[in-house]
């Protein structure tokens, strides 16, 4: 399989000496490294979002903003946005990018009464953006093998699906904000999230 899906924005690739060719160009890598194909590999990215709120359920603000939470995952280099391996062939559409939503919360709230009412809700009531489609600046990129990723938000205006997720060892509510230590490409999706809400930054 070419791997190509032009769904992830970088489309069409070059192929040298019979492999694929980074279309970002070199990395200082060749072959396919730690990356499970050559060529793009691609992922889906949920930015989970909700309003940080008072304990009487008020929405918190800055100079007249309410104020973002973003669900991160931890990783070997700190807290990141979840990402999603994508099975080669799969559309990564609406019901893709849902269900991979339902699988990381079941995830997180394993062995719990609610789940499956938290999902239900999650169907009903919650909002999807699309935000980036496209090439990952990623340190495990080659010259041959590289991320694509296709990131959406997923908001809880009401605050009544994804404050029942909790915080874990490995996942986290962080506010979203300029001081957060996300990788630059994460922090900036995170922006465009925060923008399109008109949230504080």
């Amino acid at each position: 399989s070419s791997g190509i899906n032009a769904e992830y924005g970088e489309g069409i690739y070059e192929l040298e000496e019979g492999v694929p060719r980074n279309p970002r160009g070199r990395t200082g890598m060749i072959g396919r490294g730690i990356l499970g194909r050559w060529g793009p590999n691609h992922t889906a990215t949920p930015i989970i979002t909700r309003w940080t709120r008072s304990k009487e359920g008020q929405v918190e603000r800055v100079n007249g903003k309410g104020i973002l939470e973003v669900l991160a995952v931890r990783t070997s280099l700190g807290w990141a946005l979840p990402c999603e391996l994508i099975v080669p062939g799969d559309r990564i559409g609406l019901s893709t990018r849902r269900v991979l939503l339902r699988n990381l919360i079941k995830e997180i709230v394993e062995h719990s009464v609610a789940t499956q009412r938290l999902l239900t809700m999650l169907e009903e009531n919650c909002s999807e953006i699309s935000v980036y489609k496209g090439y990952v600046d990623d340190a495990k990129n080659t010259d041959n093998a590289w991320l694509e990723t296709i990131a959406t938000n997923f908001h809880d205006p009401s605050g009544a699906i994804f404050s029942q997720i909790p915080s874990s060892e490995e996942y986290r509510w962080v506010e979203a904000n300029y001081e957060l230590n996300f990788f630059c490409q994460h922090k900036n999706w995170l922006l465009t999230v925060v923008e399109f809400h008109r949230a504080h930054w």
